[in-house]
């Protein structure tokens, strides 16, 4: 029973996520995007192309960041988070 709901759950989540890149921007989002500073404050490019290399100033099928979405999308404040998974930390240290 649990593990239908958790396939129920990701196969609404796919569907979803197919939505999001049809969604039209009014030019009022746009002009708002223009006007403001958007940050992110999360972007994991570095450990993501540690993991397999991928040309992120060109537009990208996966993950979460590119820099022609990022323009696009009114991105003017990015950083990179350098992540380090926890399999890195030797036992009884704090990284």
């Amino acid at each position: 029973m649990k593990r239908t709901k958790t396939l129920s759950a990701i196969a609404i989540l796919v569907a979803f996520s197919s939505l999001v890149s049809a969604i039209e921007v009014s030019e009022q989002a746009r002009r708002i995007a223009k006007e403001t500073i958007i940050l992110d404050s999360h972007i994991d490019v570095p450990y993501r192309v540690h993991k397999k290399w991928v040309d992120v100033t060109k537009a990208t099928n996966g993950g979460d960041f590119d820099y022609p979405r990022a323009m696009a999308g009114g991105l003017n404040a990015p950083f990179m988070s350098i992540y380090i998974p926890a399999t890195y930390e030797a036992p009884g240290k704090d990284y």
